[in-house]
């Protein structure tokens, strides 16, 4: 239950608005109520024209595709422009399931090429980089924070606008989490997690597998022999697996939790860390 207003600000071509979400419309702001809108705001909020609507049309790609972030400096011009010079329906990908430009996503990547043939031709040859801008992943997940956002939160806004969308037309939620997940380039077990609020929060797994690793580590600490000949090493060993651990802990509340083990293991190893 929200019990006080909370404020958010949002830009559109270099002005802000300043919006009060309370209670009374907090469920008006859902994952796909202002993703039009923010597709429109990256193409005017970077430093140039060229660089915005490379990022729209990436992320329009995320959202209606279920492109991942580290696929997009893969690309190629040869990827999405047949030999007649009209732009493919589906783009192969090397090691994974193929994208389907479905309406959405075909007319923002015709638009996108569309925009490279008249200002820079020189771009559109089969070998170069369908984005240009953006070599590496770092540089996307650099632009997208700008505006707030990123790959996951992108794509899973997509789940959400494909169930709203099909819906509509009266499909059923089974055939929407088959087709969806076949367009969004996921099992049909991830996309009705996501769309039925039952994912597991992102790190989960990993945090559970770091943590048991920690209670691992600890036994060893009070089973070390002390009259064992490398009980020194082991010592030193345990430790820096244990700090390892700690360190890929990815929520902040859990590795706090553990890190409160630490004076722990130092009481039981304290004879062979000096």
């Amino acid at each position: 239950m929200l019990s006080t207003p909370f404020v958010i600000m949002l830009t559109k071509r270099k002005k802000e608005c300043i919006i009060v979400i309370n209670q009374n419309n907090i469920n008006r702001f859902n994952p796909i109520m202002d993703m039009l809108d923010f597709f429109d705001r990256i193409e005017t909020g970077l430093k140039t024209e060229f660089e915005g609507k490379q990022l729209a049309c990436i992320s329009k790609l995320v959202f209606y595709c279920g492109v991942q972030a580290k696929e997009i400096p893969e690309l190629r011009i040869r990827d999405v422009i047949g030999k007649d010079g009209e732009i493919l329906r589906k783009i192969n990908i090397k090691g994974a399931k193929e994208i389907n430009l479905n309406g959405a996503a075909f007319e923002a990547v015709r638009e996108y090429v569309a925009e490279l043939r008249k200002r820079r031709p020189s771009l559109t040859q089969g070998q170069k980089r369908l984005f240009p801008g953006y070599p590496n992943v770092d540089k996307l997940k650099r632009d997208w924070k700008r505006f707030g956002t990123d790959c996951r939160s992108i794509k899973e806004a997509g789940y959400f606008h494909y169930r709203h969308s099909e819906r509509r037309k009266g499909t059923s939620d089974a055939l929407i989490n088959k087709k969806g997940a076949e367009q969004l380039r996921v099992t049909t077990r991830q996309f009705r997690a996501v769309v039925t609020g039952n994912k597991i929060p992102a790190g989960v797994p990993i945090d559970n597998r770091c943590v048991d690793e920690i209670m691992r580590l600890y036994g060893q600490a009070e089973r070390l022999n002390k009259s064992a000949p490398n009980a020194a090493e082991s010592a030193h060993s345990i430790m820096d697996e244990f700090e390892e651990c700690l360190n890929r802990i990815r929520s902040d509340e859990v590795r706090e939790k553990y890190e409160g083990l630490r004076f722990r293991f130092e009481e039981l190893l304290r004879h062979y860390l000096k």
